[in-house]
């Protein structure tokens, strides 16, 4: 059975990914696939992050590539890294912005120092709750100008 045609597709300037200096995106058979430039391995899916374990030589998502160049490898070490540092600091600050939200809101504020008083979260109350607005009246003195609130 011969291999189908494989069409290299440009990269577009939205990605900004280290990796993608390091990998070909191929159309081959209908399907969008990575393939590395060291070893020629093809992914068919996992996308950047599974390139770039295979670069870095992890073990277990991706085979490890036996050609990648070692400076390569350390540069894909180290974005991996600091993906994994940014995942750690979202989801400690999603579990902050939690503890925030269920916090006891009866609690009064004027009785805490001020450090502990910033830490309480705030309610989202509807602006003509808590202002007696009432009804603006508006008058128009000529046509074609701007309505304007009565004095």
């Amino acid at each position: 059975m011969a291999s189908a045609t494989e069409i290299v597709l440009p990269i577009g300037n939205q990605k900004h990914d280290p990796a993608w200096k390091h990998c070909l995106m191929i159309r081959s058979s209908g399907r969008t696939k990575l393939k590395c430039m060291y070893c020629m391995k093809q992914f068919l899916g996992g996308g950047i992050h599974r390139i770039k374990e295979h670069l870095a030589r992890h073990k277990g998502n991706a085979s490890c590539c036996p050609k990648v160049p070692l400076e390569v490898q350390q540069a894909m070490q180290q974005s991996l890294d600091g993906a994994a540092v940014r995942k750690r600091r979202k989801i400690k600050l999603t579990e902050d912005v939690r503890k925030l939200n269920t916090a006891d809101l009866t609690t009064s504020t004027s009785d805490m120092d001020p450090c502990a008083a910033a830490n309480v979260a705030l309610q989202i109350v509807p602006l003509n709750d808590m202002l007696d607005i009432g009804a603006v009246q508006l008058d128009a003195k000529e046509e074609g100008q701007l309505l304007s609130p009565l004095q």
